[in-house]
Formats: structure tokens, C-alpha cells, sequence
């Protein structure tokens, strides 16, 4: 082989691990693309095969308040902006917010307060996309979110003219003081916040700066659909009850067992239903986690181990109570449920 051939050879070479080397540090350090790459394949799988995810392990570990948002990576982000069926019932709730406004306002007339807005701020561009949208105050909590969503704020004009953003809690700013003042809520908080419950409390319990009569995204405490099950399964095979679909955010439902053969209750399912709007019933504005492949997972709950399950028969009565508990600056969640007066033991997690 000559000289000169051996000397194309290595300049090849060499121009073959300068791109492998420049594209690995374009994967390593933008592992966002990455991320939704991977995000968007598994929700395109799972709703070809018609899947629900659950969560088979819910533990507590104590953290703080301030901990519920550092911990955040981009993937949880991700995760939320692909998340189709959450999204299309936030810009349902949103058109609702522009419809009842500009009658009374005008045009150009809501200014928006995005709570948790992200790294990319996806919830206030989409907000931007309304000819009736004035400004977005955009507020992050997370410290290297907050971070990345400045610098695209800097480099977008649109961005930079329409959405001041704040890094802090919400409920640190008067925002009645404002110029513009905030006359809508939007958030995508509890979708990072895998115990559902407890962000509500601090959403709307922790925000008393927020004048209660613009309403936080006409978004309410969501009513969660349970099913009793003998063990983890696919959602489709749910022993089928007759559990009314009510909020059961530290209260105790009662229900008669119906439409049901003798079976084992050692466990239950939790899943989020939202109404995104009060007059959304028509199923536009509502995340059904039952139902839709969306990044709230469903609850896998048991409350006993296999020798100690409880028999279940038609016409049983059956009470399941849940408690939320923020004493400690974190939530501490309890279950506790009884068949005919037959307590099982309470789960704390």
C-alpha cells in the first residue's frame, strides 16, 4: 500500500472519530433530544397496543417542599410536553378562558400567571398562540429549569416581550401588584408531583397572594376513579364495581359491591380524572388516566399481603378513607379500607 493511500486512509480516519466525538458530546450533553426520542417512541408504542402503565411501588421518603421541585431532570418535562391527552384538555380549558374573556375585555385581554412553566415554558407558548393572550407570568421553582428557560426566553424576541419570568415559589409574589396582573392560572405542576394529592394543597392552600376570583385554570381538585383487584394487573381486567367517580382527596367514600362474582379485595387502583373545566363534560377538557396513555401513571395500592386478603361478594359494604397528612413539610399519605366493618391494615406511604 503506498504512502499516499495510508495517508487518505488516516485522514478519513481521523475525520471519522472527530464526527463520531463531536456527535457523542451533542448526545451527552443535549440528552434532551435523546429523551424525546425515546419518550415519543414509548408513548407511540403504548398507544398502539392499547396500554396502561402502572405503578406498582409507592413509597415515602421524607423530603421537603423545596425538594418536590429540585429533583425534576429534563426527562420529567419531556414527559409532560408529549403527553398528548393532558395537552389537548389544557388548550380546551385555555379556549374556555379566551372565549369568556374577550366579550368582556376586548381583545389582547388575559395575562396569565404558568405555574411550574419548565425548561421550554411549553404551557405559556402555547398560550402565546392566542391573539388574546397580553403576557404570561412564568414561574419555576427548579433551579436548573429556571436556568435553561431564561436562556431560550433571551434568544426568542416573542418570548422576551411577553413573559417575565420569575424564578420562586407563586406564593412569594403579590401578584395583584403586578402590571399587568395576573386574570388566569394555568400550571402543569401536577403533572411533576407523582402524589397527586398533595400539590393541590400547596397549589391553592399556599398561594394567598393569587385572588381567588380568577381561579387557578377554572382547573379544580380532581376526582380520582379507584377498582378494587386482587393483585397487579392490566387495567382492562378490573373486577368491574360500582365505585362512583368522586374526590377523594382526605375523605372516605362508601359503596355497595355490585355486577360482581366472589372475589379476593387485597388492593385497589387509583387513577386521575380530571375536569380541566367546570364546563367540559362533553369529554374534550378531561384527562381520564384510566383511559388515555398519559403520563400520570396509575396508582397500584395494596393494602395486605396474599394470606391475609378479604373476601368480597354482591351487595358487600365497602369503605375506603384517605388521608393526606402535610405536618412534616412533605406529604404523608394514608389508606385505610374495610369490607363489612372488616378493617384491613392502614397503609402509610
Amino acid at each position: 500500500m503506498s504512502l499516499c493511500n495510508l495517508t487518505v486512509i488516516g485522514v478519513v480516519c481521523a475525520i471519522l472519530i472527530a464526527v463520531f466525538l463531536k456527535l457523542w458530546k451533542w448526545l451527552t450533553s443535549g440528552v434532551d433530544i435523546v429523551d424525546r426520542i425515546a419518550i415519543g417512541a414509548a408513548y407511540g408504542l403504548i398507544r398502539k397496543l392499547d396500554l396502561t402503565i402502572v405503578c406498582t411501588r409507592m413509597k415515602s421518603r421524607s423530603r421537603t417542599l423545596s425538594d418536590f421541585f429540585q429533583e425534576y431532570r429534563n426527562m420529567d418535562y419531556v414527559l409532560m410536553e408529549l403527553d398528548k391527552p393532558r395537552n389537548q384538555a389544557y388548550e380546551e380549558a385555555a379556549k374556555q378562558v379566551f372565549l369568556s374573556s374577550c366579550p368582556k375585555q376586548g381583545s389582547n385581554a388575559v395575562t396569565w400567571l404558568d405555574i411550574g412553566t419548565g425548561p421550554r415554558m411549553f404551557l405559556s407558548q402555547m398560550l402565546l398562540k392566542n391573539p388574546t393572550t397580553k403576557h404570561v407570568h412564568a414561574v419555576e421553582a427548579n433551579t436548573n429549569s429556571y436556568e435553561q428557560a431564561t436562556l431560550l426566553q433571551q434568544a426568542t424576541p416573542i418570548l422576551k416581550e411577553k413573559i417575565p419570568l420569575h424564578q420562586r415559589f407563586s406564593s412569594s409574589i403579590e401578584w395583584g401588584k403586578c402590571d399587568p396582573a395576573p386574570t388566569a392560572i394555568i400550571h402543569d405542576v401536577l403533572g411533576t408531583i407523582r402524589r397527586l394529592s398533595s400539590i393541590f394543597s400547596i397549589l391553592f392552600c399556599g398561594t394567598p397572594n393569587i385572588s381567588g376570583d380568577i381561579g387557578v385554570q377554572l382547573l379544580f381538585n380532581p376526582p380520582m376513579k379507584v377498582a378494587l383487584c386482587t393483585s397487579a394487573q392490566f387495567i382492562e381486567r378490573f373486577e368491574s364495581l360500582n365505585i362512583p367517580a368522586d374526590d377523594l382527596l382526605s375523605q372516605t367514600i362508601h359503596f355497595t359491591a355490585e355486577n360482581i362474582r366472589e372475589t379476593e379485595f387485597a388492593d385497589f387502583y387509583l387513577a386521575t380524572y380530571v375536569l380541566t373545566a367546570k364546563n367540559l363534560e362533553d369529554g374534550e377538557g378531561i384527562i381520564n388516566g384510566f383511559k388515555q396513555s398519559t403520563n400520570w401513571d396509575v396508582k397500584y395500592v395494596s393494602l395486605v399481603d396474599k394470606l391475609n386478603k378479604v373476601k368480597v361478594k354482591r351487595g358487600d359494604k365497602i369503605k375506603l378513607c384517605f388521608e393526606t397528612d402535610r405536618t412534616q413539610g412533605f406529604p404523608i399519605y394514608r389508606f385505610k379500607a374495610s369490607v363489612n366493618d372488616v378493617h384491613l391494615p392502614v397503609l402509610e406511604i
